[in-house]
């Protein structure tokens, strides 16, 4: 296996003072974050990972174990010239909770990371409940209840069985990932921590963020309206909040 950086991270923005990487919702990849190339700040780089089993990565197999997958970013990333400068970690979803694991792993490597962002996920310590969906055998069985939880995939998509068949295989061993991940108890991340969510997102409610206080340093929390995918609906405003609080945690120290 690969461990080279251009296997695991594309460079929306190039490797800069302060290096920002992230990883995207479940079903998504490099693509979902290709519009923040031309809103993130001058000086600050930009790479998104690149998941196995989908997009350039295709032809390998998808993984569907949480902290062995966060091992391998965490040995790219330490092997690679980002680790020379600060590092910042940002995920949505299954995505918070992979880079939240990959600053464990790199903190074990001894490279810090300066500041974790972690967007629309529970807190990793906290009671992780319904985790039937990766069970469900039945593709409309998974489909419907998968969509009841995060209205996750357009209906276009449910109509069209070659995306279908393309985009649930990834779907899948990603719900996998998120379902079977079980925390361990550790020291917190020698970092800042911040949380962003959407104020009607039934499945990360207040109670179940609340719990990152205790994964860094420090924290903060930034609420935007709408649910599960308001980094989406509201993208100016999720990226400017990323920005500003690197320039002044991570640039400025």
């Amino acid at each position: 296996m690969s461990l080279e950086i251009e296997d695991w991270f594309a460079p929306l923005r190039e490797q800069d003072a302060v290096n920002c990487c992230v990883f995207p919702y479940s079903g998504a990849g490099v693509a979902s974050f290709a519009p923040w190339k031309r809103r993130f700040n001058e000086g600050v780089g930009l790479f998104a990972a690149k998941l196995p089993g989908r997009e350039v990565r295709f032809q390998e197999p998808a993984r569907t174990d949480l902290v062995p997958l966060a091992q391998d970013f965490a040995r790219v990333l330490r092997g690679s010239t980002l680790a020379d400068q600060p590092l910042v970690l940002a995920g949505f979803s299954l995505g918070a909770l992979l880079a939240f694991e990959v600053g464990r792993e790199l903190r074990k490597l001894e490279v810090p990371i300066a500041l974790l962002f972690a967007g629309a996920s529970r807190a990793p310590q906290g009671r992780w409940s319904r985790g039937r969906l990766h069970k469900l055998k039945k593709d409309d069985d998974f489909i419907r209840e998968l969509n009841a939880r995060y209205s996750a995939i357009p209906q276009a998509v449910v109509d069209d069985q070659e995306a279908r068949s393309l985009l649930l295989p990834i779907i899948r061993s990603d719900i996998t990932l998120f379902e079977t991940y079980k925390y361990t108890p550790q020291a917190p991340l020698g970092c800042e921590v911040v949380t962003l969510a959407g104020a009607d997102d039934p499945m990360v409610r207040a109670k179940h963020i609340a719990p990152w206080k205790q994964m860094g340093q420090s924290y903060r929390h930034r609420s935007f309206s709408g649910g599960h995918y308001f980094a989406r609906t509201h993208l100016d405003a999720v990226v400017d909040t990323i920005c500003r609080r690197i320039q002044r945690v991570a640039v400025n120290s």
